[in-house]
């Protein structure tokens, strides 16, 4: 093999490899018409980071589609508050959920953070709510098993989390 030959073909496995990698670490994006309703609804609006996780992995069998919004400031926050439905709560209600330390979840109407939880399971989303860090976390269910396997990992980490603390 000539020395341009053994060069080219250096040069080729180089591209190869550099192209293998920069697929494995390159973000990957989803077109945004195939992002939930509700991350689509938040995206754009001042002090609000909204993120889409397609398959987000819970555990080996069990994947999840989840948007997240998370309030940059306070004014953001009382959006989402009042998106969640805080707004028609007793103010002394509204005041514990937000001195609350740690995460709620409840059931949402498919969609729409205002809604109440519909009567047939699988026309709910799950949603966590972190008071703290100012985070909604919208889980998109599909069937019974993601509910389960989001609670369960759920409670491992708090688990885990009062054991560390000791």
């Amino acid at each position: 093999m000539s020395k341009k030959e053994w060069l080219l073909t250096a040069l080729l496995c180089l591209l190869v490899a550099g192209a293998c990698v920069a697929y494995r670490v390159w973000p990957r994006t989803v077109p945004f018409e195939q992002c939930s309703e509700v991350y689509q609804r938040y995206s754009d609006l001042p002090g609000i980071q909204a993120s889409f996780i397609k398959d987000k992995q819970i555990n080996d069998s069990v994947r999840v589609d989840v948007t997240l919004l998370q309030a940059t400031d306070s004014t953001a926050w009382s959006i989402l508050q009042d998106s969640l439905g805080y707004a028609r709560l007793a103010p002394e209600d509204h005041e514990y959920l937000m001195k609350h330390k740690g995460i709620r979840m409840k059931l949402i109407s498919k969609g729409y953070l205002d809604n109440p939880m519909d009567s047939v399971f699988l026309n709910n989303d799950l949603v966590a709510i972190d008071g703290t860090n100012r985070v909604i976390g919208i889980f998109n269910l599909t069937d019974s098993n993601q509910y389960n396997a989001i609670i369960r990992k759920n409670i491992r980490d708090i688990k885990n989390n009062k054991t560390k603390k000791r």
